[in-house]
Formats: structure tokens, C-alpha cells, sequence
């Protein structure tokens, strides 16, 4: 019914996830599993493992602690009390490169938003450290590693002060080591404070917190924790398996997930294109998918899963083409959209649209990186008719809340409108004099 500059490749941010997120629905279909398996040479005997116990990870984006503590329970289960070979961690599935070189020097390494990527991971890959204000003014403050510390080399250099807080954590990695440095004050009786972290070296990460989670159950692991493959010989003595894709998308989708973004993508990549996963083999995949459902590629820029590199470009229309072909999916769309923001109730829509006679209006991928701000989704208006739509603004020079405020305001027209499209043509229009991009 509208159209505006809508074949321009710009950059989507984080709506670049709706390509990626409808591709892997597509292809591995909703209720795919990602497993994570674990072998040896030779089976436990009387609860003895005298060899490596090895981990191979597949790519499941969604390995928090509470799974790896499932499997520890049914390792424990099956009888396991000791290991006496190593514990081995084989990440294969993907290719050994954490992170896209293509994405944005300014984001630090040690920002959530850029979380490395790995075939065996733990968390998604960050850590929260948390810190609490001592017991009296002049005492260091209390930091604790959530889910858990001990992968991690802390360095408490903070104090807790009367005066107001002014708190510093830092992720650093040297050596092999992960380290956290906290620095500066902490006011006395304040609440915790939380800061998230990406952490360097994913397998290691993992397989820590199982020796962790392993040892508090009582599980002795006396070899140490190391990257390697698992023998053609070895055998398969337990297999977890991930929440179903449609699961993993929504929990994307709803927090801007881009870790999630970037497994889903290599994982596509592994499974067309064969092992080990990239960046390249997954966007290839995507491509494909795209000129399959109808939309021309030859235009479009496509360098990551998640939309935070700057080099992205994609067209409008090739977002609402996407949306559209989701909609006309039955296998597909109840899990696609159900993994979008509601507008006012969750997500990265939560404080957006809040006015009732919005609330649960729309649903939508956000996007947000310097300079560049985007919304894809649908929105359905008094007469129950459905909109599919796609707004990216690039190169703004105004502030970002009047950017989202016209965000807002181009849905609050499609909600409040009486269109119905048995009732009315569709009518493309793109009105003169207004410049490309903008």
C-alpha cells in the first residue's frame, strides 16, 4: 500500500535478524534439535572413566548453565563418579574464527553485544559480574561471577565508599587466562550492581563449567580441561539434546540475541554446505533461501547474521518480502511470529507503545547501531487487517528518541487506520522530491 525509497540497500541492524531467524526456520524447520554429545574409548567401569571423556558441541545456541548442569545430573545417573583422562572439547562443527572481522572495532571484545561464537558454549558465551557493596565504608566490595566463577582470574581493586558510585569492570584476556578487574567505588547499602561480559575462548568456558558443575555433584575430573577432536573409535555414551529451534528463535528475536544470530548462521552453513560452519558458507545458505522466496539479491550486502557490522545492506522490500513469505507459511508463521517483540508487553518492544489502544498492535524486529535505526514486522489495525512492513533510516543527524518516536508514530498510523484491502487497491506511491535513503 506504500512505498518509499524501498529497493535502496541500507543497513539494517538488527532487523538483519529476521533473514536469518526465517531462513533457519525454513530450512532445518522448527522443531530441529541441536545435540550435544559425549564419547570415549571405552565405557565407565564401576563408575571409572579411565580415559578422555570428550564434548562435541553442534552449534546449540541455547547451552545456559542450567542444561550443562542436566547433563552433569545424567552422567551422574548412568553411574559416572570419576574421570581419569582429560576432559576434551571438540568445537569442529564451526570453523576456529569467534567473531566476524567485519564487525565494528568500537564494539570492545569484551562487550556482550560481541560475544565470540563457538560450536561448544556455555551462557551464550558472557558472564554477569555482580557486586556488592562491603560492610562497611572502606571495605572492598563483594563480586560474584553469575552463573559461575571458575573460569575466571578476578581482580577486586574496588572499594565501598559513603560518597555515590562510580564502578569499573573490565574483561581482559592474557595468556590464556580470562580475567575480571573491578576498580573504583561501590556506595555502602546500595543495590547490586551487574555488568555482562563476553568471554574469550568458548570451548574452555564450557567445559569449565562442567568441570565445575561436575565436581559440586561429585563427579571427580582429574585430567585438565583441553580443545581436541574425538576419535573415529570412540563411542557414544551420552547425547543432550537443545530446546527446538523455534524455541531458540524466539528467545533471539525477543532480546536481539546477536550470539544466537551468528550460531544459527554458521550452523546453516554446516548443514548445506558442509562442515565446518562459517560466516560465509551461512550467508550463502541465506541467499539462496532469499532468491528462493522471490527476492533479488543482487543488490544486497549481506556480511553477518545479527546486523551489527556496518556492512550489511538490504532493501526494504527485501525485509517485507521475507515477512510476507512467513505469513503465507502455515508450517512456519505461529513460531516466526510468536518470536517477535509485542509492542508494550516484552522483548525490545517493551516500553515502546504503550498506549492501550497500541498494546499488542504490533509486533516487531527492533534495530539499533550508530546511525542506523530499524523496525520490521507487522502491525494490524481496527478493521483486522495485517500489515507487513520495514522502515530502515540510515545516516540520521537528528537524536535517537525522535528517530523511534517516528518509529512509532509511521505503526501508530497502520494500527489506527480503517484500510482494508478487499475494500480498497493497493496503491505503490513514492512521492517526489524526497531523497533516496532518507
Amino acid at each position: 500500500i506504500f512505498a518509499l525509497n524501498s529497493d535502496v540497500p541500507l543497513k539494517p541492524a538488527s532487523s538483519q535478524k529476521i533473514l536469518t531467524s526465517a531462513a533457519a526456520l525454513d530450512l532445518l524447520n522448527p522443531d530441529h534439535l541441536f545435540p550435544t554429545v559425549f564419547y570415549a574409548l571405552e565405557a565407565p567401569r564401576d563408575g571409572i572413566l579411565k580415559g578422555d571423556l570428550y564434548v562435541k558441541g553442534f552449534g546449540a545456541p541455547d547451552l545456559v548453565g542450567e542444561f550443562w548442569w542436566l547433563m552433569v545430573q545424567e552422567l551422574h545417573r548412568q553411574g559416572l563418579r570419576e574421570v581419569r583422562g582429560d576432559l576434551v572439547g571438540d568445537d569442529t562443527f564451526f570453523d576456529a574464527e569467534t567473531r566476524p572481522p567485519v564487525w565494528p572495532q568500537t564494539v570492545p571484545d569484551d562487550s556482550w553485544v560481541s560475544a565470540p561464537v563457538g560450536a561448544l558454549s556455555f551462557n551464550y558465551d558472557v558472564v554477569t559480574v555482580r557486586v556488592r557493596p562491603g560492610a562497611a565504608a572502606g571495605s572492598p566490595p563483594r563480586v560474584e561471577m553469575v552463573p559461575l566463577g571458575g573460569y575466571f582470574q578476578v581482580n577486586n581493586r574496588a572499594s565501598t565508599t559513603a560518597g555515590p558510585s562510580r564502578l569499573f569492570v573490565e574483561r581482559g584476556f592474557r595468556q590464556g587466562v580470562n580475567t575480571v578487574t573491578v576498580s573504583g567505588s561501590i556506595r555502602l547499602g546500595s543495590a547490586p550492581i551487574e555488568v555482562t561480559k563476553g568471554v574469550e575462548n568458548p570451548t574452555l568456558y564450557a567445559l569449565s563449567a562442567f568441570r565445575e558443575l561436575s565436581e559440586r555433584q561429585g563427579i571427580v575430573l582429574k585430567g585438565s580441561c583441553r580443545r581436541g577432536t574425538v576419535p573415529p573409535e570412540a563411542r557414544e555414551i551420552f547425547r543432550f539434546e537443545s530446546k527446538p529451534l523455534a524455541a531458540i528463535v524466539r528467545d533471539m528475536n525477543k532480546h536481539s540475541n546477536n550470539f544466537m544470530a551468528e550460531t544459527l548462521l554458521k550452523t546453516l552453513g554446516a548443514e548445506f554446505k558442509g562442515t565446518p560452519g562459517t560466516t560465509r558458507k551461512g550467508l550463502e545458505v541465506v541467499r539462496g533461501y532469499l532468491e528462493r522466496i522471490g527476492i533479488s539479491t543482487g543488490n544486497l550486502t549481506l556480511v553477518d547474521g545479527s546486523g551489527l557490522a556496518h556492512g550489511n545492506r538490504v532493501t526494504a522490500r527485501s525485509l517485507a518480502r521475507t515477512l510476507q513469505a512467513m505469513n503465507e507459511d502455515f508450517e512456519l508463521w505461529p513460531e516466526f511470529l510468536s518470536s517477535l517483540p509485542v509492542a508494550g508487553i516484552d522483548g525490545t518492544l517493551q516500553k515502546r507503545f504503550r498506549r492501550e489502544e497500541l498494546m499488542r498492535k504490533v509486533r516487531a524486529k527492533t534495530g539499533k547501531i550508530a546511525g542506523v535505526a530499524s523496525l520490521s514486522g507487522y502491525a494490524v489495525n481496527e478493521t483486522g487487517e495485517t500489515f507487513a512492513f520495514a522502515i530502515l533510516i540510515n545516516d540520521y543527524r537528528c537524536g535517537t528518541e525522535t528517530i523511534r518516536d517516528l518509529l512509532d508514530q509511521v505503526c501508530s498510523c497502520l494500527v489506527e487506520s480503517s484500510f482494508r484491502s478487499s475494500a480498497s487497491p493497493a496503491v505503490p506511491r513514492q512521492p517526489p522530491g524526497l531523497g533516496a535513503g532518507r
